[in-house]
C-alpha cells in the first residue's frame, strides 16, 4: 500500500475571499493562484462561524462547535476551552492522523488556536510563536498617550509582522528535518490578515502619514468594544478609514502569500512538494464597512462565512469542483480519506452535501450584567441590544441562503430548496441543543505567573478580543 501524501494545511486568519487572486483578479496572490491552476480552487466554501474558534473545531473535528457547546468559549476566556475538548479528542483531527501514522507539528501566532485552548490536543509538536507586537503594542496602559506612541511607532516602523516570520522559520526546520519515512501533517495559523492589519514594508505600501494613521485607526477603531458598537448600529467607521483598513488587509494577504512561495521552495529543495496535498484557507473573513460592521463576529455575511479553500498535490483532486456549497466542516473528513482512514461515526449535527451550516452565536443575554453596563454607557437602544444579542444560524447552498435570527427565518421558505435548507437548519440545531454545558473558565493556574496572565491579555486586546 502506498504511503499516504505529507499534508500541509495553512490558515491565514481572517483572510476575505475576495483577497486572493484565484477569486478576484484584481488581488495580489501569484502562490496561491499558482495551486489554483495546478490543483482547485473551491468556489463556494464556507467557514461554521464568523470567528475563529468555534470555525477552527469544526475544521479539527468534522462537527459544528454547538455540537461541543463551543460556538463560544467558556467565559470568553481561551483557558476554558480546553476541559470541553476532552469530549471530542478522538475526533480531532491531528489525533487521528496520527493513529494513521502521521506525524504532526502545528505552528500558530493565534492566541486562540495554542496550547492555552487546547487545539494543540493531539499534535506530536505545537509551537505557539506570537509577534512581539503584542507587548509593544499594550506595553503602555491603553487609551494614554503613551500607548498612542507606541502605535504610531508601530506604522511609522512598519518593520514587523504578526509572527509569520517566526512560524516560517520554525516550519523550514520542520520540513528539512522530516523523518523521511513517515507521512508528515503541518498545520499553521498565520494571523497577518487579521485586525491590527500592520504587514511589514514594502508590503505595507502606504506613505508615512498614511502608515502612521493606519495604525492610529487600529488603535482606536478595533477593540472589542469599538467592533460591538459597530455590529450594534451605533458605530461604523468613516469611509476614509474604512478604506485605509481594508487595503492594509489585502496587502497583509499579499504577505502571506509571499510567505507561503517561501515555504513551497523549501518542499521543492528538500524532494517534498510532489509529495505534499497543500491546502489554503481561511477561518472567516472581515466586514470594512458592510452593513455597517468592522471585523467580525456578530453576523454571517458573504464577507464573513464564504471563504477561500484552495487545494494542490496528491489527494487535491478529491475536493469538490462545481457550484455547490462545501463547509470547512467537511475539511477533516476529506483529510482523513487522503490518509487512508474511516470517518467517525457521524454525530447528531451532521449536514446533508451540498449544504453550508454557519452559526453566530451571542456572547451573552441581553440580561447580562457585562451587557446591562455596555447598554447603559453607550444608551444603546432596545433594537441595538437585540443586534448584538442575537442568535444567527445560515444555510446555503451555494447560490441561495436562508438565515433564522432567534430562530425566525428572516424570509419564510417559499419552495423546495429553501424546505432543503431549513431541513439542514434543524438538524445543526437539534445537534447543537445536545452539547455538553461548556466549562466555566479556570482562574490563572498555579504555575500561571501574573506576567503570563497580563500577555495572554495583552495579545487578546489586540486581537481585538478584550
Amino acid at each position: 500500500m502506498p504511503r499516504p501524501p505529507n499534508i500541509l494545511l495553512v490558515v491565514i486568519d481572517a483572510a476575505r475571499r475576495d483577497a486572493f487572486s484565484p477569486y478576484d483578479p484584481g488581488a495580489c496572490t501569484p502562490t496561491v493562484a499558482g495551486l489554483a491552476r495546478r490543483g482547485v480552487a473551491v468556489e463556494n466554501a464556507f467557514a461554521t462561524a464568523p470567528w475563529t474558534l468555534p470555525s477552527h473545531v469544526a475544521m479539527f473535528t468534522g462537527a459544528l462547535a454547538c455540537e461541543f457547546g463551543l460556538d463560544q468559549a467558556p467565559g470568553g476566556d481561551p483557558r476554558g476551552v480546553a476541559d470541553t475538548l476532552v469530549d471530542c479528542r478522538e475526533r480531532l483531527l491531528a489525533h487521528r492522523l496520527g493513529e494513521a501514522g502521521y506525524d504532526t507539528h502545528g505552528l500558530s501566532a493565534n492566541l486562540w488556536v495554542s496550547p492555552h485552548s487546547g487545539l494543540d490536543s493531539g499534535f506530536d509538536r505545537f509551537d505557539y510563536l506570537p509577534s512581539a507586537r503584542f507587548d509593544r503594542a499594550f506595553s503602555r496602559r491603553p487609551g494614554t498617550w503613551r500607548s498612542t506612541l507606541a502605535w504610531a511607532r508601530e506604522g511609522f516602523l512598519s518593520a514587523a509582522d504578526s509572527g509569520a516570520a517566526r512560524i516560517g522559520a520554525a516550519l523550514e526546520r520542520a520540513i528539512t528535518d522530516a523523518h523521511p519515512g513517515r507521512p508528515q501533517f503541518w498545520f499553521v495559523n498565520l494571523v497577518e490578515a487579521h485586525s491590527p492589519y500592520l504587514p511589514p514594508r514594502p508590503f505595507n505600501d502606504l506613505a508615512t502619514p498614511g502608515r502612521v494613521a493606519a495604525a492610529l485607526d487600529c488603535h482606536r477603531r478595533l477593540s472589542f468594544e469599538a467592533i460591538a458598537l459597530a455590529a450594534a448600529g451605533a458605530g461604523t467607521p468613516p469611509r476614509p478609514v474604512l478604506g485605509r483598513l481594508a487595503h492594509l488587509h489585502r496587502r497583509a494577504v499579499a504577505y502571506t502569500d509571499a510567505w507561503l512561495a517561501g515555504v513551497l521552495a523549501t518542499l521543492a529543495r528538500t524532494g517534498r512538494l510532489a509529495d505534499t496535498l497543500v491546502i489554503v484557507t481561511s477561518d472567516h473573513g472581515e466586514c470594512f464597512g458592510e452593513e455597517g460592521l468592522i471585523a467580525h463576529g456578530f453576523h454571517l455575511l458573504d464577507c464573513l462565512v464564504r471563504v477561500p479553500l484552495v487545494a494542490a498535490g496528491p489527494g487535491a483532486e478529491r475536493f469538490p469542483q462545481g457550484d455547490d456549497a462545501v463547509s470547512l466542516q467537511a475539511l477533516a473528513p476529506l483529510l482523513w480519506a487522503v490518509a487512508g482512514l474511516e470517518e467517525p461515526s457521524a454525530r447528531t449535527g451532521a449536514v446533508a452535501a451540498g449544504v453550508a451550516v454557519a452559526h453566530s452565536a451571542p456572547l451573552c443575554r441581553a440580561d447580562d450584567a457585562r451587557m446591562l453596563d455596555f447598554t447603559e454607557r453607550w444608551s444603546l437602544s432596545a433594537a441595538q441590544v437585540a443586534r448584538l444579542t442575537a442568535d444567527r444560524w445560515l444555510a446555503t447552498d451555494g447560490q441561495r441562503r436562508l438565515e433564522l435570527t432567534d430562530g425566525h427565518p428572516l424570509s419564510p421558505p417559499t419552495d423546495a430548496t429553501d424546505a432543503r435548507l431549513l431541513t439542514a437548519l434543524t438538524q445543526a440545531r437539534e445537534g447543537g441543543a445536545a452539547a455538553p454545558t461548556p466549562a466555566q473558565p479556570p482562574g490563572p493556574a498555579g504555575e500561571e505567573t501574573e506576567a503570563t496572565v497580563a500577555a495572554l491579555e495583552r495579545q487578546m486586546r489586540l486581537l481585538g478580543y478584550l
